[in-house]
């Protein structure tokens, strides 16, 4: 058979015989191809409205801050499952046209029914096989184990929003989404939905939607971790960069409830109603700024922040564990080369971070010993008043 045909059919992954570990990454390369395959072909009727369609979520999201599949939020495959299923779905409009008959209709299904959507329903193109009738039993047990199932498989009934794709072995795509970044993602996807309406009925123009929205961010919310990045050089900047997403989304999920036995001795333990964390999935820049020294070179610097809203009541969230553990998960990094560093703030508001206001940090590097503790006040009128949403 041709590439094409090779590419979409299951008898491709009778190829994949390699060791367990192996396995696993041959067959998430192969199913990325057909998953590409597949999805041309679901949408073909509609190309031209789904890709139109598509490209206006993906702007929406990354105006939104929620564009990173590396940081727990939605990536461009995620996306892309989300609109064709909504343009293979798509019920009729009250008035009866066709939902797919423009991107702006659907568009507008799009965000209502991903604003309501009951998560952790699935959502899925395509009934999810167990198994294949091309595959050998050999080729069929190995790759059978890796079709998404919450009833055979534990973990898979762990994952907040399923988005399976549509390729066997059907997989979770979005299994990297933690709690913070399904709270946000609901509410921004909440928020859209009323933009849209509102630009539909000529109240408002497109900008309402696709605006930069990290002022919002900020204004939104009193308290910040900012997780602030150091390097002599743009490429090393952008390395570390890379790696820090990473665990960032980690660290989302920590701060909301500290992992077992990882509490400061004598702290109260946090429960998850205390504090709810708000990652946004945009690296921001700094200024540059003079390293120290009469040889001293430019230091590139660059921040990522997780918004944080503290239940009534609350006066003190205990952040060292979290801290600690998140610098000590930066000191894996492979890649380390002299001059890049790593500082966690505790900030009210991101000019109060640009000034070095009440910084109350932990700072390591490989060069720097542990961490030093600290506290993040949070209650209050300013920060816990209006409790966390």
């Amino acid at each position: 058979c041709g590439p094409f045909d090779l590419a979409s059919s299951d008898r491709i992954l009778s190829l994949v015989d390699l060791d367990l570990e192996e396995r696993a990454v041959g067959l998430r390369s192969l199913n990325g191809v057909r998953l590409t395959s597949k999805l041309l072909d679901l949408t073909r009727r509609h190309r031209t409205v789904y890709r139109e369609c598509l490209r206006a979520v993906r702007l929406w999201a990354s105006a939104a801050g929620i564009y990173s599949n590396v940081q727990g939020y939605m990536g461009g495959v995620n996306l892309a499952l989300l609109v064709a299923h909504v343009l293979l779905s798509a019920p009729p409009n009250d008035d009866g046209t066709d939902p797919r008959s423009s991107a702006t209709e659907l568009l507008l299904c799009f965000f209502s029914t991903f604003a309501h959507w009951k998560w952790p329903e699935p959502v899925h193109l395509v009934p999810v096989q167990r198994s294949s009738p091309h595959l050998n039993a050999d080729a069929a047990a190995k790759v059978g184990q890796y079709v998404w199932d919450p009833k055979a498989n534990p973990r898979d009934g762990t994952h907040r929003m399923p988005i399976l794709t549509c390729v066997y072995p059907a997989a979770n795509s979005a299994y990297s989404v933690g709690r913070p970044q399904l709270r946000r993602m609901t509410a921004e996807l909440a928020e859209a939905e009323r933009a849209l309406r509102k630009i539909h009925r000529g109240e408002k123009d497109w900008s309402a939607l696709l605006r930069d929205r990290v002022g919002d961010f900020f204004a939104r919310h009193a308290a910040f971790v900012e997780v602030r990045l150091s390097a002599r050089t743009p490429v090393h900047l952008k390395a570390w960069e890379r790696w820090i997403e990473r665990i960032v989304r980690i660290l989302a999920v920590d701060l909301e409830g500290a992992p077992p036995g990882e509490e400061e001795e004598g702290a109260a333990p946090t429960r998850v109603e205390d504090v709810r964390a708000y990652p946004y999935a945009r690296i921001l820049r700094n200024p540059d700024r003079a390293g120290e020294g009469p040889e001293a070179e430019t230091v590139r610097s660059s921040s990522l922040y997780v918004a944080l809203k503290f239940a009534p009541g609350i006066e003190e969230i205990d952040l060292t564990a979290r801290a600690r553990l998140f610098l000590r998960r930066a000191r894996q990094f492979e890649e380390f080369e002299l001059g890049m560093d790593l500082e966690i703030l505790c900030v009210q508001g991101r000019r109060e971070a640009e000034k070095g206001a009440k910084r109350m940090s932990w700072k390591a590097s490989k060069r720097a010993g542990r961490g030093r503790g600290a506290r993040a006040a949070g209650g209050g009128k300013s920060v816990g008043g209006r409790g966390a949403h």
